[in-house]
């Protein structure tokens, strides 16, 4: 199932029905490496966010590691300067509906480890930064998340690591996929 653009569609736009993307979880201890979106994205402008990179799902399957590594080395090259990214563990899934792409969105999250900090391509990331949880509170206050950042609360929530959320979504469209 084609879903990123194709004769017209504006790039970020679903063509079908579903748009897949990796969502990568950098961490060191207490810390998670977040990026904020550039103004220039169309989709969710100006939001710190985790990194994230779409696929198409027939030609990646997201619980095959080696097809995974291949998605998040495409960003690399496109969006952080090259360099190499390691994939770990695949942490969650979750799909949702979402009325601005008409679409559903599926995210698969994995733990993921740069093997250096990262030269943003300013395209995609207007800054990124090693954050405590409290910080990425306070940063992404002012601007509305996406279903990334809630997907880490929830699963930093389960662990154990946090009480209180990081951020809030309407949960009432959400879909849980694994």
């Amino acid at each position: 199932m084609k879903v990123l653009a194709e004769a017209g569609a504006k790039e970020g736009h679903c063509v079908e029905r579903t748009l897949d993307a990796a969502i990568g979880a950098w961490t060191r201890g207490e810390l998670t490496y977040y990026v904020r979106r550039s103004e220039a994205m169309e989709n969710y402008p100006g939001v710190w966010s985790l990194f994230s990179e779409r696929f198409d799902p027939d030609e990646v399957d997201p619980l095959d590691r080696a097809d995974v590594q291949t998605v998040f080395q495409r960003m690399a090259g496109q969006r952080l300067g090259g360099g190499s990214v390691k994939v770990g563990r695949f942490l969650s899934a979750r799909s949702r509906y979402t009325p601005s792409l008409a679409c559903t969105v599926k995210l698969w999250m994995y733990e993921i480890a740069l093997e250096r900090d990262p030269d943003l391509n300013p395209d995609f990331y207007s800054d990124g930064a090693w954050l405590t949880d409290n910080d990425f509170r306070q940063r992404a206050e002012a601007v509305p998340c996406g279903m990334c950042t809630l997907m880490w609360s929830d699963y930093r929530k389960r662990l154990g690591f946090i009480t209180e959320p990081l951020t809030v979504l309407d949960r009432a469209v959400d879909d849980d996929v694994g």
